[in-house]
């Protein structure tokens, strides 16, 4: 059987002979209106081959055909209602009037004068028309591609929007965290006059460890402030402040940390007269030394802060398990937390000592009223026995006498329990009714009342087995009742009536 011949053309088309745009759009040519020796050869006929079955790729899903549709209509959307994207920003651009329709024409025109350069198999008409519709959709394709590298930018640019903001709300805690222990410590100064020794030095210890840290984290001096780190600076910083808040603004980036630190020089403590110096109250102006550091806002400090947990609890009342190791190390990483810990520390403990402090003297000066009170209460009636003829001897006046004592001690004694400062303040209110004696009564003495000039006789009610008598200036008195004839009849007592 013979072999079949091969008819596959050995000498494809080479690319100068492929058909351009223009001919394929108009179509083969016409055979039968062209001479016969300028028609092409044909090979001849033979029998049909069966074609050589090849693995065709499966068609798309109809859900891959409109997702694709979507993209793509999407795409073009995109770009024709003007919703692009700035490329290096990620911002939505505004296009003036006509720039939509300037950038098709432009990228048409250049995409037909592309394909009119003309090709060896063709004219160019047909190329300029390819080009102007490729040029076209050059534009189309560049500017979903911007959009594209718009979206990814502006993506990117909201991921640092939110690092710097979280970055930015991390910095203003922690300064607002410095600011809370910098009033804390404001306030522990102006009270440090109504503390102990002990409890001074704690503070001390507390500054000095605070302090220890931030330096070795990055806090430096404020060097822009005057008498800064200077002993006996508090009124100095405080008139500075007034005059010009900004010197004592921290840097970018920076919080703003005070430290304080007391002098004990020359200074005596006791419970009953609290600090003094050479027997006066203390001006603490000229025993604190002030230092205002900057302290680095970055989220990762240069050292640990490591403790052991026992001073971790010392300092700062951090509590542990019971049964935890006191000599185990606890860290934070950052000044940050340890700031806030110590503020909360002090603040609890300035709260309950100024509680302990109202309640203390509350109690006190309750005493010290209800004393004052029951005195004059007594006084009053010690001068109406006195005013019926009773005398200092007698027993009925001894008595009320004794009972005046009583609540004037009860008064002293606590105000010697007050603070110092508060028992000042206490001593300068109304004193307290005074012991009756002669002055206290002398409204009732023969010498209020000028010779020959008697006052109107008082009417008073005697006690059991007295009789009211009157002396020549009609103040009353008491004498025994069995013994009044004889009273009366007795020349030392001439001019005493009934």
């Amino acid at each position: 059987m013979p072999d079949t011949p091969d008819t596959t053309d050995q000498n494809p088309p080479t690319p100068g002979q492929q058909q351009t745009p223009g001919q394929l759009l108009a179509g083969p040519p016409q055979l039968s209106n062209a001479p016969i020796n300028s028609r092409p050869g044909q090979p001849p006929s033979l029998p049909v081959q069966p074609p050589v079955q090849q693995q065709a790729p499966p068609p798309p899903s109809p859900q891959q055909l409109v997702a694709a549709k979507h993209q793509a209509v999407g795409q073009a959307a995109s770009f024709l209602f003007g919703q692009q994207r700035d490329p290096q920003t990620g911002a939505p651009v505004k296009q003036p009037p006509g720039q939509l329709f300037r950038s098709l024409l432009a990228g048409a025109l250049l995409g037909g004068a592309m394909g009119s350069e003309g090709h060896a198999g063709g004219g160019s008409v047909g190329g300029f028309l390819s080009g102007f519709s490729r040029g076209g959709n050059a534009v189309v394709q560049q500017q979903y591609q911007r959009q594209q590298a718009a979206q990814e930018q502006q993506q990117r640019q909201e991921q640092m929007s939110l690092e710097e903001r979280k970055f930015q709300e991390e910095q203003m805690q922690n300064k607002a965290q410095l600011e809370h222990w910098n009033l804390e410590n404001l306030a522990r100064g102006r009270e440090a006059d109504y503390r102990d020794r002990d409890q001074l030095l704690h503070e001390n210890e507390q500054d000095a460890n605070i302090q220890k840290w931030a330096a070795e984290n990055g806090a430096y001096l404020a060097p822009s402030i005057p008498n800064n780190a200077v002993p006996g600076n508090g009124p100095e910083l405080m008139k500075q402040m007034a005059q010009n808040p900004a010197r004592f603004n921290p840097p970018s980036g920076m919080g703003r940390l005070l430290v304080k630190q007391y002098d004990f020089d020359g200074l005596d403590h006791d419970s009953k007269n609290g600090w003094t110096e050479d027997g006066k109250p203390v001006d603490w102006s000229k025993h604190l030394k002030w230092s205002v550091y900057y302290v680095p806002q970055n989220s990762t400090d240069k050292n640990q802060i490591t403790m052991s947990g026992a001073d971790w609890h010392r300092l700062y009342g951090v509590n542990f398990p019971a049964d935890a190791d006191p000599n185990k190390m606890y860290n934070v990483k950052a000044i940050a937390p340890l700031i806030s810990v110590a503020t909360q520390n002090r603040k609890q403990e300035r709260e309950d000592n100024n509680a302990n402090f109202r309640s203390k003297h509350d109690a006190l000066n309750a005493t010290v009223q209800a004393a004052r009170a029951n005195i004059t209460h007594l006084e009053s009636e010690k001068r109406q026995l006195i005013g019926q003829g009773f005398g200092e001897d007698d027993d009925e006046v001894k008595e009320v006498q004794q009972k005046i004592d009583a609540e004037q001690k009860r008064e002293q004694d606590a105000i010697s329990d007050m603070h110092p400062r508060i028992r000042e303040r206490v001593s300068k209110q109304t004193p307290a009714a005074q012991p009756a004696n002669k002055a206290a009564t002398a409204s009732f003495s023969p010498k209020n009342t000028s010779a020959g000039q008697g006052a109107p006789a008082r009417r008073v009610t005697p006690p059991s087995g007295k009789t009211v008598v009157y002396d020549p200036q009609n103040t009353p008195h008491f004498v025994d009742s069995d013994k009044l004839k004889a009273f009366l009849a007795d020349p030392q007592y001439r001019g005493w009536h009934q």
